[in-house]
C-alpha cells in the first residue's frame, strides 16, 4: 500500500500511504499515512517554490514540569520554557526573550515542545502565528511571522 491513496467510503482523500511496519514481511501490520492537508501544504509548497519550505520557530529549551518550575520560579504548570533563540529567528524578530514560557500557540494550548513542532508542520513562511507566552508572571501575546528553518 506504499505510496497509494487512503480514502474513506465516499471516495475522498484522507491521506497518502507511505510505509507499512510488518514484523512478518507481509501486508499485514500497522500502515502510516500522511494527512491529506498535509500533502496539499507540501504540494503547494513545490508548486510555489520548487521546494518544501520548513519553518522553525528558533527556541531551545524545557518541557515545563515541576523541576523546571522550581529552577525557574515559574508561575505555570505547563508550556515550554525558552532557554535560548537562534539568532535571525522568527522567536528573535518577534521579540521572544530567553526565560519566556510559551503556553499558547493561536490559542491552542503548549504543553511540550512537541506541541510547537506540531505546529509548525501546518505553517509555511509568511504565517503569522499569535504566541502567547507567560513572562515576568504576566501574560503577553507575541505575533510572530514565521521563517524558513535555519
Amino acid at each position: 500500500n506504499s505510496g497509494g491513496a487512503l480514502v474513506n467510503d465516499r471516495g475522498e482523500l484522507l491521506g497518502i500511504n507511505t510505509a507499512i511496519a510488518t514484523p512478518t514481511g507481509v501486508y499485514a501490520g500497522y500502515s502510516f499515512a500522511i494527512p491529506s492537508n498535509l500533502v496539499k501544504r507540501i504540494v503547494e509548497d513545490i508548486i510555489e517554490n520548487g521546494d518544501i519550505e520548513r519553518v522553525n520557530l528558533g527556541v531551545l529549551g524545557y518541557d515545563v514540569d515541576q523541576e523546571v518550575k522550581e529552577e525557574f520560579n515559574l508561575d505555570t504548570e505547563y508550556g515550554f520554557y525558552v532557554d535560548s533563540i537562534d539568532k535571525r529567528s522568527a522567536a528573535q524578530f518577534s521579540g521572544m526573550l530567553p526565560g519566556d514560557v510559551i503556553v499558547a500557540i493561536d490559542g491552542n494550548q503548549v504543553s511540550k515542545f512537541e506541541d510547537i513542532v506540531e505546529t509548525m508542520k501546518y505553517n509555511k513562511v509568511g504565517d503569522k502565528l499569535k504566541i502567547k507566552v507567560r513572562r515576568k508572571k504576566k501574560d503577553k501575546v507575541i505575533d510572530v511571522v514565521l521563517r524558513k528553518g535555519l
